[in-house]
């Protein structure tokens, strides 16, 4: 992975963080919305991969759409930090 995916992707993951943070009863479901929100203001839409270039991405489709695996890491990484709040 080049060096500037892995940090746009790290610099994505402390975003979601941070909303977690200022709003942790939003839900996965609720910050997944505002995810794909986001992504569209940006342009970008859904496509099979992940494609920077072409600005697509597969989570782009509804929560209910998304697979389980999806949802699981995006629930374990609310309640992560959540978890390390409260330490």
């Amino acid at each position: 992975m080049r060096l500037a995916t892995t940090l746009k992707s790290h610099g994505t993951m402390l975003l979601s963080g941070k909303k977690i943070i200022e709003n942790p009863e939003q839900t996965p479901e609720q910050s997944h919305e505002e995810w794909t929100m986001k992504k569209k203001q940006d342009g970008w839409q859904y496509g099979l991969i992940k494609d920077e270039k072409l600005m697509t991405h597969p989570a782009m489709v509804p929560y209910s759409d998304l697979s389980f695996e999806v949802k699981a890491k995006d629930y374990i990484f609310s309640e992560l930090v959540k978890e390390l709040l409260a330490i």
